[in-house]
Parts: C-alpha cells; structure tokens; sequence
C-alpha cells in the first residue's frame, strides 16, 4: 500500500537525501529543503540554501519533532549545520554549528536533545545536547576513517571500513567486526533501541553477496542475513 509518494522533479542535482520523522519527511537538494507533513497533504514548505546552489547544502540532513539539521560540509573552511526550528509555521534557522576541521557535517544524526555530527580532518564525531535553547558540544568522540553514524537513545554507533564501535556518550561499549571474506563493512549502519544493522559484501568465486549483519549493540549477538539481490547495500532502514 502506498502511504506518500514525493516526486523529485529536479534532476540535476546529485547530491540528494531524503529523511522521514513521525509528522513530516523532508528531501533536499542543493537548493533547498522541501519538508512535507505526513497528516497534511497540502504541506509543502521550503527551506532555502542562503549560499545559492554551493557548499553541498542538504547532502546531509536529519529531523525530529520540528527541528532540522541541514549540513553544508563543503562551507568554507570548516563545514558547517544549520539548525531549524519550526517557529509560528516557519521554518525558522536557530543556529549554526561548526568545528575545526574538514567537511564538518558529512554526515548528522539528531534525536530527541541530542546531535550528532561527524567530521573529516579532525577525524572526530561531536555530539551536541540541547541546554537552555542551545545546542552545546558534550562529547568528541575519535572516530577514524569513519564511514557511517547513527544514533539511538544514549547509544551512538560509528562504522569504518574495519569496525563498528557503539559508544554510550563517549563510553566504548562494544566493537564489531567483519567476518573473513568480507569487504565494504559498515558503509550503512543502522540502529533502533539496542539494535543493529550493518552492511557489508561478502565474495565468493561465483558471487558476489550482499551481506547484512544484526547485532545487539550492548551485547555480542549477531544474525547474519546474505542475499544475492545487489552487490552493495545501498540503505538501511527500521521501521519501527
């Protein structure tokens, strides 16, 4: 049953994300943010880009109530997250977020009072908490050649290409690695309450099989699932 459809009517960007919350869902492109309501289907508000089409704006995006975080990691010279607000049916910007480095933003993460952001050059993940109308820097996390970031509750997972470490704040839990054979570990990562879904690719002398593995991320459980259907996992996703 098809519940929504959104219709990208701009072809030529190609940096595009596309996130989904209980009361909206969001696409962006390097012009703008175009948000939707799940219970309206008249809602359509725009979030526009104050650079123009530059700086890789909505390459990296993330919702939750109404607050959007809305990276431009290309900003000079750093990076940077915008976040906004909805404010009296506007989506209003609140603050800029940015830290030393490169490509600050690349990929964020946001839920409930907590942001998470990862960078390049500083190879760090910052995470935010909201305090007093602000969004404050609690924790940096050393995150090497990360690949991936998400987030549940206290748990904040972040995938390389040789490992997945779940972190309660800036506490390591776990480490999760991938089984002999495999490559392109943990280019998807996924997490709902304590579980985990992470992508890999495992080949073989006739195939080439897309891997993914569910894990407990306080405890080491796994399940692995292979499937021949793509050689890359291109997404992961819960629905809850």
């Amino acid at each position: 049953t098809q519940i929504f459809e959104l219709i990208r009517t701009d072809t030529t960007m190609q940096r595009d994300s596309v996130v989904l919350s209980k009361d909206y869902y969001a696409f962006a492109n390097s012009v703008q943010v175009r948000v939707y309501s799940q219970s309206d289907n008249l809602y359509d508000e725009q979030i526009l880009n104050p650079d123009g089409g530059l700086y890789e704006f909505g390459s990296a995006m993330d919702i939750v109530g109404t607050t959007i975080a809305v990276s431009s990691p290309t900003y000079p010279a750093t990076g940077l997250v915008r976040v906004y607000d909805l404010v009296s049916d506007v989506w209003a910007l609140s603050q800029n977020l940015s830290r030393p480095g490169t490509l600050f933003g690349k990929d964020v993460k946001i839920e409930n009072t907590k942001l998470v952001i990862a960078n390049i050059d500083t190879v760090f993940v910052y995470l935010y908490n909201f305090n007093n109308e602000l969004w404050e820097i609690a924790f940096e996390i050393a995150a090497f050649a990360n690949l991936s970031i998400d987030m549940n509750n206290y748990f904040v997972a972040i995938g390389s290409a040789t490992d997945v470490k779940v972190y309660e704040n800036n506490v390591l839990l776990n480490t999760f690695e991938p089984e002999g054979g495999e490559d392109q570990y943990a280019e998807r990562i996924t997490m709902s309450n304590d579980k985990l879904l992470v992508s890999s690719r495992f080949t073989t002398v006739s195939d080439i099989l897309q891997v993914v593995h569910y894990y407990h991320t306080t405890f080491e459980y796994q399940d692995k699932h292979i499937a021949s259907l793509d050689n890359k996992t291109r997404q992961l996703c819960w629905i809850d």
